[in-house]
């Protein structure tokens, strides 16, 4: 699944990625934050590795990545994430 959303307010990139090839969402919303962790606990560890730590839950510190903040959406909730706008 490729969700990868244009023009988000909330999309940030680690500093060391010139490219921007990797979005994580900068919203601290906390229902969001809850959403994309019961997602990260539905999720085979190998498929995350790659999106957040390995805790139990994520912090406030903690960036999820685009791509998990829209499959967390779409699998659990059947429905498009509110915090970005597609174009």
């Amino acid at each position: 699944m490729e969700k990868r959303c244009q023009n988000c307010k909330y999309k940030v990139y680690e500093q060391v990625d010139t490219k921007e090839v990797w979005p994580f969402c900068a919203c601290k919303d906390k229902e969001l934050r809850d959403i994309t962790n019961k997602l990260r606990i539905e999720l085979n560890k190998y498929q995350v590795q790659y999106h957040i730590r390995d805790d139990k839950e994520m912090s406030d510190d903690v960036l999820p990545s685009c791509q998990l903040v829209q499959s967390a959406y779409d699998i659990l909730l059947d429905s498009r994430c509110d915090k970005y706008c597609v174009e």
